[in-house]
């Protein structure tokens, strides 16, 4: 029997179980799981009006399924969210808080998991959530401003209404504390200061200033008279509200990212981009014990309710336990307890439960994770899992008539533009096992290169008509940021968060030669058009030229300088080769002379007008245009034949959320940008009205399901399942 008899029989039992009317027990969910497990496209099931308890749908893709009238009682679906920035629960333990990437936020009950409300943002990242010491407010941090949210509890209905908006802040906030009365509360982020607001009033009390650069974390001593704050800078301040003076801590060797007080406030943990978390004396200031085992950046820390555990997590995708004695002979000593491995990629948040039974964590692998911390094994107990599909990468092929896009939800789609009516996906490419980042054709068109967050580079290869993988490449130790084919195609260049940039050659799969000078995450890659040349452009600040005429040999930097002051994101040549653009964090493009190797470089032009970090850019095909997307939510369009100053251009707004990418169609006639608004825009130079572009979206994992009249889920449920294209016609 094949798999469409099969689905032949099952609707046949689906249908004989309506007709006899029964319609309660195990059978239909029974055959749900089957349907599953077969991997059977759903379209055409029906599922209406029966019996389906506690079915477990997350991370599945049921597009086109009938759930109409059906008892979904304790069912698990997928949730839409995106990567977690944030988790807090409540101080009586029955509230789940998380913020997330694509700007939601969601609390679900403790009790049974169940997603309680959501509220949306403005595609703008929440970085920071907090319940108050009494548990009636949670805070909140969008943008540059501070949100205060009163919780209403009524049975299992939850309501969040916006009590207050603290503005002040210049730049994103990513970091908030209450005070332990509650009747204050802290904020601070990338405007390197730290504010002291009253919050019956809403008033601004005080401001401090003194980091060098962004603050990341900060939390106030357990008596309520210093504030602790972690910074870009290297440096822990402790901040006395009352005296109005400041200690600096020093020891780390790299942006501090965390900072946690024991209960009993004689300690502060810290944690750091050097791997390291330290204990630190508050009294005296000094460093009590520097604990090592995280294999990459530590995120996020946090004191055990006994003050006798801390929690860190951080890009090596491990929470690390770690047991906290103190005694006057010995002082402080702390060594590792225990590893819980199971998120996917980095972690961002740690928080321990105020029972101290439980331990939440929150990942850009879109789950919040529930672990018990009593004879569980290290396993979580309960995933909260999200989905989303922010769109990192995009490109069009050599002859313009397909374009590929890889996002969040593990998958490159391919898009026909030249199919009559809408354009839509006409296949989808799985294969990645995280995030994909980065997307080239290969200059014949007949491949394609992506890589991404699975640190792994797969290239897939039409045949009769399909594309299907060809190969994995693997050798990158941290995420692929970057993939580009050399203009003769017959190598590819790949670079990322390993700090290396890898010479493949594309026939063979085999690796050249790696490359790993930089001192950072190498963000961009490109080719000279004459192909002897390779620009690099890294987290260093610095742009390195490589010689790469002879591939017998391992390329060489002939040339290298500082071009940003901040990290550099974006590198791309004319297609003349005469130029060299480079877009950086300092939300600037600069334009560079380029001649042959071992000639002068100098600066031409500097564009100014972004207000955000600069992801991408990219020439037009005759080099009379550069286009460049930006976090600050636009596409701007360079006129370089008349921009003289550098000020001359056009700003694209409609994007809601990061513009992660840019390229021009070979025409030149149609920009492409995609973003972590979930959509592709294809900006129509030829039209007047260039601003209303085409809009694209991949299709939720629900696409079609119809849940009219279902029974057994909430409100909250059904809105999000409606986001993922659910319907209730």
């Amino acid at each position: 029997m094949d798999k469409t008899q099969l689905a032949a029989v099952i609707q046949q039992l689906l249908d004989t179980l309506r007709a006899t009317d029964v319609k309660t027990g195990n059978a239909a969910g029974n055959l749900l799981n089957l349907v599953l497990a077969l991997q059977f496209d759903g379209s055409g099931f029906d599922f209406s009006a029966l019996h389906l308890r506690q079915a477990f749908l997350q991370g599945m893709t049921l597009n086109n399924v009938n759930f109409r009238d059906a008892d979904l009682t304790h069912a698990v679906f997928t949730n839409r969210f995106g990567l977690i920035n944030s988790v807090a629960i409540n101080p009586t333990q029955t509230l789940i808080a998380a913020g997330t990437g694509t700007g939601e936020i969601r609390i679900w009950h403790y009790a049974n998991r169940q997603l309680a409300v959501s509220i949306p943002g403005q595609q703008k990242p929440v970085w920071a959530v907090l319940f108050s010491p009494d548990g009636q407010l949670l805070a909140s941090s969008d943008d540059q401003t501070v949100q205060l949210w009163q919780i209403e509890v009524s049975g299992e209905q939850v309501m969040l209404n916006n009590r207050r908006t603290l503005v002040g802040h210049t730049s994103d906030v990513h970091a908030l504390a209450f005070d332990p009365t509650g009747k204050t509360m802290a904020s601070a982020g990338y405007d390197q200061s730290i504010c002291v607001w009253d919050l019956e009033s809403g008033t601004l009390l005080q401001r401090f200033t003194g980091h060098s650069g962004y603050i990341y974390s900060i939390a106030f001593h357990p008596d309520g008279g210093i504030l602790a704050s972690g910074s870009d800078d290297q440096t822990v301040r402790l901040w006395d509200l009352q005296c109005q003076t400041c200690r600096i801590l020093r020891g780390h060797t790299g942006r501090v990212y965390g900072v946690a007080f024991e209960p009993e406030g004689k300690l502060l943990a810290t944690c750091s981009t050097d791997h390291t978390v330290r204990l630190w004396d508050v009294a005296g200031g000094e460093l009590c014990q520097t604990l090592h085992g995280h294999a990459d950046v530590v995120r996020t820390v946090a004191f055990h309710p006994s003050g006798e555990l801390i929690a860190s997590g951080g890009y090596d995708e491990t929470i690390r336990i770690w047991s906290i004695q103190k005694s006057a002979a010995a002082g402080v000593c702390g060594e590792i307890n225990q590893i819980l491995r199971g998120h996917t990629a980095w972690l961002r948040s740690v928080v321990f439960a105020p029972d101290g039974n439980t331990l939440l964590s929150g990942s850009i692998d879109y789950t919040v994770r529930i672990w018990g911390l009593q004879g569980e094994n290290g396993q979580a107990h309960h995933i909260l899992q999200g989905h989303t599909t922010l769109i990192r990468a995009v490109t069009v092929s050599p002859d313009g008539t397909t374009l590929v896009s890889g996002s969040s939800d593990h998958a490159l789609s391919i898009w026909d533009l030249c199919q009559p009516g809408a354009v839509q996906v006409s296949q989808t490419l799985v294969g990645h096992t995280r995030l994909i980042r980065t997307v080239a054709f290969h200059p014949g068109g007949e491949l394609i290169a992506s890589g991404g967050f699975d640190k792994s580079i797969r290239l897939w290869v039409k045949n009769g008509g399909a594309w299907q993988l060809q190969r994995t490449l693997t050798g990158h130790t941290d995420l692929v940021r970057v993939v580009t084919f050399s203009p003769d195609g017959t190598i590819l260049v790949s670079a990322g968060s390993d700090q290396t940039i890898r010479v493949w050659e594309v026939t063979t799969g085999r690796h050249l030669y790696t490359l790993d000078e930089q001192s950072g995450t190498v963000w961009s890659v490109a080719f000279h058009p004459d192909g002897a040349t390779l620009a690099s452009g890294s987290a260093d600040h610095t742009i390195r030229l490589w010689d790469l005429r002879n591939y017998a040999e391992p390329p060489r930097v002939y040339a290298s300088w500082q071009a940003h002051e901040h990290e550099i994101k974006a590198v791309a040549f004319s297609p003349d080769g005469q130029m060299l653009a480079s877009g950086s964090d300092d939300k600037t493009i600069r334009l560079w002379a380029f001649n042959q190797p071992g000639q002068a470089y100098g600066l031409r032009q500097i564009f100014s007008g972004h207000t955000g970090f600069i992801w991408s850019i990219a020439f037009s095909p005759n080099g009379q245009m550069l286009a460049s997307g930006s976090s600050d939510q636009t596409v701007r369009l360079w006129d370089l034949r008349e921009s003289a100053d550098g000020q001359r251009h056009q700003r694209l707004e409609g994007h809601t959320a990061w513009v992660w990418m840019v390229a021009f169609s070979p025409d030149g006639q149609t920009v492409v940008s995609s973003s972590d608004d979930e959509t592709i825009r294809l900006w129509d130079l030829r039209r007047a009205a260039v601003g209303q572009p085409t809009i694209l979206r991949i299709p939720g994992p629900y696409a079609g399901m119809q849940i009219g009249g279902v029974t057994g889920i909430s409100d909250a449920q059904k809105a999000a399942l409606r986001v993922l294209g659910a319907v209730e016609e």
